[in-house]
């Protein structure tokens, strides 16, 4: 039974994912939701932040339909990292959250029912339970001495800027044979990965440009 509604769920995940305003949608409805969350985000990159849900809810699909201990300890850092010594999310959020992706799912997966809105609300709720229970872990990264890295050569750090925005530019690209859904989904999710890494660079050149000399760093 479990194994049907993790297959359920993962084309309906796909059907989702396919459509490139689904993340989009549910963080208009989570940011809508409260004030406070509204405020949470209010300086978020948020092209980062879809590729770190595009892979967190693959993360925990993955946590539901697997007994292996290193799905379980990525949800229970995913719940550290929100935890008090985190980002300090409080539980009502998570329902929030929750009610955001529904909104969200509903509008985006053609197939969407009550049958496989249960079926969402068990796989979440089975990866969130998990994550407020380890609210009060320590993130991987606390208590560690973070060494600042020397940037010795930013003009190759350039290159790799411009060659995940390529990347990225490719990925988002969809051409008239390819309609299948687990295609479009995988591109989506490459390009938000790609997006991911481009951003994560720039704030590496962005910190070698309070320090050193300025960079011009493309757009």
């Amino acid at each position: 039974m479990k194994t049907e509604a993790f297959e359920s769920f993962r084309s309906s995940l796909l059907r989702c994912l396919s459509n490139l305003h689904f993340l989009e949608r549910f963080y208009h409805e989570f940011i809508s939701s409260s004030p406070e969350i509204a405020q949470a985000f209010a300086h978020t990159n948020m092209e980062r932040q879809k590729a770190m849900l595009n892979a967190s809810l693959y993360q925990l699909m993955n946590f539901y339909g697997s007994d292996e201990p290193q799905s379980k300890k990525y949800i229970q850092q995913l719940g550290a990292q929100h935890g008090v010594y985190g980002h300090k999310i409080p539980p009502h959020m998570y329902d929030l959250w929750l009610e955001s992706l529904m909104t969200a799912v509903k509008a985006s997966d053609p197939q969407f029912d009550s049958s496989l809105e249960a079926i969402w609300l068990e796989v979440m709720g089975h990866g969130i339970e998990v994550m407020k229970a380890s609210s009060h872990l320590y993130p991987a990264e606390h208590g560690k001495q973070k060494q600042e890295a020397s940037i010795a050569a930013p003009e190759e750090l350039l290159q790799l800027l411009d060659t995940f925005k390529q990347h990225a530019k490719e990925a988002a690209h969809r051409s008239d044979f390819e309609k299948d859904i687990e295609v479009t989904a995988f591109q989506f999710g490459q390009y938000r990965a790609y997006m991911h890494v481009y951003e994560s660079l720039k704030d590496v050149l962005n910190k070698y440009n309070k320090e050193t000399q300025p960079v011009i760093i493309p757009e």
